[in-house]
């Protein structure tokens, strides 16, 4: 296999370097350049294609010397239609009449086929010449020394500022940081200033057709006779090519063709101007059609799918009908130029004396002059004019005039002028001191965008977003987020994803809650469906998934360095989890894309909205993947066809499902292992995540790859299971348990769900009692499974079979895990079930088992108020009272018991039997230190409780006096704090110890009573 894979891509290059032969020996060298930057960015490289463009001798040629010509020869790039320059051609031209521009090209059409034969001449002659040459002028190598660069540098930054093009001479000095590019002493020659590129040129061609050429062209149009001076220009460098004169001839008859195709599209631009530019009556005008669904002519194709794009336009743009609509559509008059340029020149001096509401009615007029105004310098300043119409639009009402009206403007003339005359002054207003004034340039640049080129728009526009996003205003950082959306719709170059993803990152994690909610729910779910248009949604998963790790990492350093408390970014984790989530739905739509059956033909399908409750409820449209399928009962029929699939045991994989089981789960699985249990909010987040990835990938690819390895990673290793083991972050310790049981096993509410859920349960008891693994995570488990009420019944069958175990360790478990029903059972449940549970527990006889039951107990005295539970608990503790007498470790538990419940059991149950029992038990001779420290600390717990006063006198102090000589014995200390509660409790009370003294008798009286009655309840 990997033979034929090698041998392919051999033969690939051998065709592809025969390619570049063809097109180096046609002289087609931009071509060739292309092909080579795409081979190098692919990982390969042609030889000949890096030997030819690494040699500077193919692209420099010796000036000669000979006189001047009176006659220039004006040549220009060749151009089409679509990528003519109206911000260069004046409107009085473009809207000349058209019989005119024809009878002009028929005029030029036989000047240039009198050229083309004068240079195929010139060329016969020249290649003579040429030969006689010596040949090492053609091989010597030249190499650039800095000084020339830096002059080249200077000249073509002049020839970009001094041709209007502004917005490359900018990015032209941003590549370029360590030189002035306006300052001709900074390249360091002791010369004066040179010529232009343009004289040069002109010099240049002067000199070398001197002979033959005497003719010249006087409109734009003749631009196919410049491509045939530049290819006798490469074939004088070329002399493979220049006995080659088949080849001119097939591209004089080229030149024939694009002159006639000239002729249609100039027939087409006349059509294109009486459309839109209609005479008529002034300036009431009949409306420009509204281009709210469909691309505009001169917009480019939007990236994303058409329906997701619209979308994200709605959400983008609703501000647009949040104002009265103004009449800014066009009707133009070709002979009013005249008055145009007077308005132009008037319209400045005018707007600032028209009163700040009033100005909005200028728009149509200022509109009207910039599309019709000649001049690019006015057209400069009637934007600015109309940019800073209003000095601060606060309101989206007077925001909107003004951004209509750059919007039909954008739409009547395209992506030049939107370039060279609207993005300028956007980015000269990105600084600005006033808010309302930033706002509006954001607002304006997500109208504009689908009028952009766009490699404008992943360059130029991009860069104003992104040093906006720092804006101090939430509203205006908003209006970053929707712009960004609106922008990721019309980006095509995927070398931008790491700049892209780092400000989304950003803007996920901002400070302010609105801009951080809105990149969540508008910019992401964007982000996720232009990765995966590009094939980048597994890299962008990855990323998020990466900075998860990163989070826990730190985590578990701090741990290392400080034993008592782990610290993670819990709001750094949950939100990128979150990330993870939104990216689910747009991951399955991936894999149905890619899938066998992807293309496959079927029956028209009939859908239900239920076919696609698997997707999460979407807040924002953005968020619904329905938007980017192309056909809603296609998407029905390959969900089905999916869940079919996996149905079948030995289903084959494709590449991204194979991602899905063998790289995603397992990565997230990582993260569940080290992500310690009493992080609530992040393990409740994480198993919302894998309930999501069931419930969207659904329940047959959930039973058949998603169970099956948890299942293999749960599985019981008697050799890994040791006290090292279980020291570090392990898949028991972790949030495996937890997620496996509440974000996959209740995804599905099927019967074989459910018992697979509590066979899962009944084996964790098991292995967790028998192996004595630490219970944090199965307890959080089943705190997570007893908040959804379904499954407590489930939940209490399981615990039965723990209660009726015959080992010891597996009742243990079984009784920590049942004091977690107490808070969130009803008292019918309670009585019923869980205290019956508790009771068949705690007849075993040992003593772990019985100081367990202990706990539960407390816990229901506590939480529950109910007499006959109450009545109940009381026997058992009674008769766990008479077996203290004996047993030293069950007393103490029983009194540590009392102490935590003291405060929260009723009244009753306090004075009559837990302060009885306590002075009963401070009477105790040669009691330990333990037990006189636990009964200090409930005697103290008691002072605290409301009590009357009767039950201060005959048990409190008599129980505090008596403990008082055994405290006296662990130091002074104690025996000043016990004095000093006694003291205190006299006050409290006005209780005099001579009042004590004499109820004495009536102490001991009841003593003996309490006595007396165990003692009947043990016959």
């Amino acid at each position: 296999m990997g033979e034929d894979e090698g041998s392919s891509q051999k033969i690939s290059l051998r065709e592809l370097d025969s390619i570049a032969e063809k097109l180096l020996s046609h002289n087609l060298t931009l071509t060739a350049l292309e092909l080579h930057t795409e081979l190098v960015e692919k990982g390969y490289e042609l030889p000949r294609l890096r030997d030819y463009f690494s040699n500077p001798m193919h692209f420099e040629k010796d000036m000669l010397i000979v006189p001047e010509s009176k006659e220039l020869v004006k040549s220009t790039s060749v151009s089409t239609f679509d990528s003519l320059d109206f911000a260069r051609l004046s409107d009085e031209e473009v809207m000349r009449d058209g019989d005119d521009r024809i009878a002009v090209l028929e005029f030029e059409l036989r000047k240039s086929k009198e050229t083309i034969n004068a240079l195929r001449k010139s060329l016969t002659s020249e290649s003579n010449t040429f030969s006689a040459r010596k040949p090492d002028t053609c091989n010597s190598s030249i190499e650039f020394k800095p000084y020339e660069i830096k002059a080249l540098n200077f000249l073509i930054n002049e020839h970009l500022l001094s041709n209007n093009y502004k917005l490359t001479a900018i990015t032209f000095a941003d590549e370029i940081p360590d030189q002035d590019l306006e300052d001709w002493d900074d390249v360091g020659l002791n010369t004066s200033k040179p010529v232009s590129l343009l004289d040069m040129y002109h010099k240049f061609t002067k000199q070398i057709f001197h002979e033959t050429s005497h003719k010249s062209v006087e409109t734009d149009f003749c631009n196919d006779v410049a491509e045939v001076n530049t290819k006798l220009l490469h074939s004088f460098v070329n002399a493979d090519t220049l006995s080659n004169n088949c080849e001119i001839e097939n591209e004089n008859d080229t030149l024939k063709e694009r002159i006639i195709e000239l002729e249609k599209e100039l027939a087409a631009m006349k059509e294109f101007d009486l459309k839109y530019l209609e005479n008529s009556n002034g300036l009431n005008i009949v409306e420009v059609e509204d281009v709210a669904k469909d691309i505009n002519s001169f917009g480019d194709e939007p990236s994303l799918p058409a329906s997701y794009t619209n979308v994200i336009k709605n959400l983008t743009t609703s501000f647009m009908k949040k104002s009265s609509d103004i009449d800014l559509s066009l009707s133009l008059n070709l002979d009013d130029i005249d008055m145009v340029k007077v308005l132009g020149s008037s319209l400045p001096n005018i707007v600032p004396n028209v009163l700040l509401v009033k100005r909005d009615e200028l728009i149509p007029l200022l509109l009207y002059t910039l599309v019709l105004h000649p001049d690019s310098s006015s057209r400069d300043n009637l934007v600015s004019l109309l940019f800073n119409l209003i000095k601060k639009p606060t309101n989206i009402e007077q925001r909107v005039p003004i951004m209509k009206a750059f919007e039909k403007y954008a739409k009547q003339f395209g992506s030049q002028r939107v370039e060279s005359e609207l993005l300028p002054q956007c980015w000269e207003q990105i600084n600005n001191k006033y808010s309302e004034r930033r706002l509006l340039v954001i607002e304006t640049c997500s109208v504009l965008i689908p009028y952009i080129a766009p490699e404008l728009v992943s360059s130029l526009v991009l860069s104003m977003l992104s040093q906006m996003i720092e804006d101090p205003v939430a509203e205006n950082r908003i209006a970053v987020v929707k712009t960004l959306s609106m922008l990721l719709c019309y980006v095509n170059d995927v070398n931008k994803f790491l700049q892209l993803f780092d400000l989304i990152k950003s803007l996920l994690g901002d400070e302010i809650e609105s801009v951080a909610t809105i990149s969540k729910q508008m910019l992401l779910p964007c982000f996720s469906v232009w990765c995966l248009e590009y094939g980048l949604l597994i890299k962008l998963i990855t990323n998020f998934i990466n900075i998860l790790k990163d989070v826990l990492s730190e985590a578990t350093s701090t741990r290392i360095s400080n034993l008592s408390r782990t610290i993670i970014n819990e709001s750094k984790f949950l939100l990128f989890a979150q990330c993870v989530e939104i990216c689910v739905p747009f991951l399955f739509i991936n894999v149905l894309q890619t899938s066998p059956f992807a293309n496959r033909h079927h029956e028209p399908h009939v859908y239900h909205d239920s076919d696609f409750s698997r997707f999460p409820r979407a807040t924002l449209p953005s968020q619904n993947v329905l938007y980017i399928a192309s056909n809603t009962s296609l998407l029905a029929w390959q969900i089905m066809t999916f869940d079919e699939y996996f149905k079948e045991t030995n289903c084959p994989y494709w590449e991204i499902v194979h991602w899905v089981s063998s790289n995603f789960v397992p990565k997230l699985v990582e993260i569940l292992v080290t992500l310690d249990v009493n992080f609530v909010g992040c393990v409740n987040c994480m198993s919302t995540l894998f309930y999501t990835i069931c419930h969207v990938f659904g329940r047959p690819f959930t039973h058949s790859k998603i169970i099956p390895y948890f299942k293999n990673v749960l599985e019981f290793d008697e050799e890994k299971f040791n006290d090292e083991y279980f020291k570090q972050p392990n898949i028991f310790s972790g949030s495996v348990v937890p997620i496996f049981a509440t974000g996959i096993l209740t995804a599905f509410s099927e019967p074989e769900d459910k018992e697979e859920l509590s066979n899962m349960l009944k084996e964790m008891i098991l292995m967790y009692s028998l192996f004595n693994v630490p219970l944090n995570s199965l307890r959080a488990t089943f705190i997570a499974l007893l908040s959804n009420s379904s499954y407590h019944d489930l939940l209490i069958d399981v615990i039965f079979m723990g209660a009726v175990h015959s080992n010891s360790s597996v009742k243990v478990t079984t009784t920590y895990l049942l004091e977690l029903f107490v808070k969130t059972t009803s008292e019918v449940v309670l009585s019923s079930k869980i205290l019956p549970a508790i009771i068949t527990i705690s007849g075993d006889s040992n003593n772990e088992v019985k100081i367990a039951c202990l706990a539960v107990f407390g816990s229901i005295l506590m939480n529950c108020n109910h007499p006959g539970i109450n009545e109940k608990i009381q026997m058992h503790l009674e008769s766990f009272i008479l077996e203290s007498l004996a047993n030293d470790t069950l007393r103490l538990e029983l009194v540590n018991i009392f102490t935590r419940i003291l405060s929260s059991v009723s009244e009753k149950f306090r004075e009559l039997f837990i302060a009885p029992q306590l002075l009963n038990w401070s009477n105790t001779t040669d009691m330990s230190n333990d037990f006189a420290l636990a009964l200090f600390e409930a005697f103290s717990a008691l002072s605290c409780a409301e009590l009357r006063e009767r039950t201060v006198i005959d048990f409190l102090l008599p129980g505090l006096r008596a403990i008082k000589p055994e405290l006296s014995k662990l130091g002074s200390d104690h025996l000043e704090i016990i004095v000093s509660l006694i003291r205190d409790t006299e006050s409290k009370y006005n209780i005099n110890s001579d009042k004590v003294t004499n109820e004495t008798a009536a102490n001991s009286k009841t003593e003996s009573k309490f006595l007396s009655k165990i003692k009947n309840l043990t016959k």
